[in-house]
């Protein structure tokens, strides 16, 4: 049997546990009553039990209406199936998610949701903790720092756009009078079947047969002019065609139309060299044609340049890469070549070799754009004094690269 001096000291004790246990509930009190976060208890049947007055005021809701309130009440539909989610996957570990909850006024407010379930000692669920903090001015500044780069994007995008088009519409300037020249062949011949015609009409020999012949050449010498500005029509608007399946050789046939008696006038022999069987890629035709006409105008300038006068060429072929998954178009020259001090940045906008006034500096920038948007690449070999070769690669259609695009 203890003795009383036993007994005292025992309750002595005692006293000091319960005097402990009392200023920690009076610590624990105090946290709970003034934490800038909203602290709620929900029962095993999720209904509210207790909170903290910073959840009365982050709510704007009286004890009167929390008192007994749900959880799911305080959450829109879609956003109680993430804390749901949460709730199922718990394990005694606190979850947290970002979600939105519902203000009294009917606002919904961002909030971080932090998670925890409450366990008696056999183990089962008698209750959650749940702590939310008010994240709404974070989520505002995140919301104006998305819409300040989705306006910077559209800039840059704009800026790309208006240096595509002022890069295409310098390559037309510069060949006026090719355009020129394949507008005057049909006109001529209009002229002279035309004058032949009204001749035979004066002197009353034109018959039927005469017409049967001759209009028809009269229609088909304005059906290629149509053809003609139809294609400078389509080459200098703004909007891009849609991806389509194209023969890289009708693409480079197009650009010269445009381009042949360009070099004819500047004596540059022109040649050409294409892979028997049709290179075929999905592209924007019109994008690509103004690759071909880039690369067409540079190697031309390069080959003026050059000390060399005689002998000037520029060749432009297709092929098929090594890889087998790939056409190459390629465009080489023997003109001055290209510094090595220049190489590192002859794709940079608004860098160029050419003299003032002579070139945008924009051609091999938006080439490398136009052929990096189709999935392809750029590369160029050149040695000073001894011309350059640029091949342009895109992916060819059919081997599973584009197909979908």
């Amino acid at each position: 049997m203890a003795s009383q001096e036993e007994l005292l000291k025992e309750i002595e004790e005692r006293k000091k546990v319960e005097a402990a246990l009392r200023e920690s509930e009076e610590k624990f009190r105090k946290i709970f009553e003034n934490s800038a976060v909203a602290i709620m208890f929900a029962d095993a049947d999720e209904r509210l039990v207790s909170w903290n007055k910073f959840t009365e005021d982050l709510l704007g809701m009286t004890p009167d209406d929390l008192n007994g309130k749900t959880l799911q009440s305080l959450y829109p539909a879609k956003e109680w199936e993430k804390i749901r989610a949460l709730n199922v996957r718990k394990v005694g570990m606190a979850e947290h998610c970002e979600t939105a909850i519902l203000l009294k006024n009917g606002e919904l407010l961002d909030v971080d949701i932090s998670l925890s379930v409450l366990k008696d000692a056999a183990g089962n669920v008698t209750g959650s903790i749940g702590i939310a903090r008010d994240i709404s001015e974070r989520k505002q500044s995140e919301s104006r720092i998305q819409k300040k780069v989705n306006e910077t994007v559209e800039k840059l995008m704009q800026a790309e756009y208006h240096l595509i088009q002022t890069e295409k519409m310098n390559a037309l300037g510069e060949l006026t009078a090719s355009i020129a020249h394949e507008l005057n062949q049909p006109l001529n011949v209009t002229k002279i079947i035309s004058q032949s015609i009204l001749r035979d009409i004066e002197k009353g020999r034109f018959s039927a047969e005469d017409a049967q012949k001759d209009l028809p050449e009269i229609v088909k010498q304005m059906n290629k002019m149509a053809e003609i500005i139809v294609h400078m029509r389509n080459f200098a608007r703004g909007m891009a065609n849609a991806r389509e399946v194209q023969d890289l050789r009708t693409v480079v046939g197009n650009a010269l139309v445009l381009m042949r008696q360009q070099f004819s006038n500047h004596q540059i022999e022109l040649l050409e060299s294409h892979s028997p069987e049709a290179p075929q890629v999905k592209i924007d035709p019109i994008q690509i044609e103004q690759v071909c006409m880039n690369l067409l105008n540079n190697a031309r300038y390069a080959v003026e340049k050059a000390p060399k006068k005689e002998g000037m060429r520029v060749t432009i072929k297709t092929y098929f890469a090594p890889d087998k998954k790939h056409v190459v178009l390629e465009v080489s020259d023997n003109g001055q070549g290209i510094p090595e001090a220049a190489k590192p940045m002859i794709f940079q906008s608004f860098f160029t070799t050419k003299e003032p006034g002579k070139g945008t500096g924009l051609g091999l920038s938006v080439c490398r754009k136009i052929v990096e948007d189709h999935q392809g690449r750029v590369e160029f070999d050149s040695r000073e004094g001894e011309g350059a070769t640029f091949r342009v690669f895109l992916p060819m259609f059919g081997n599973g690269t584009l197909d979908a695009a």
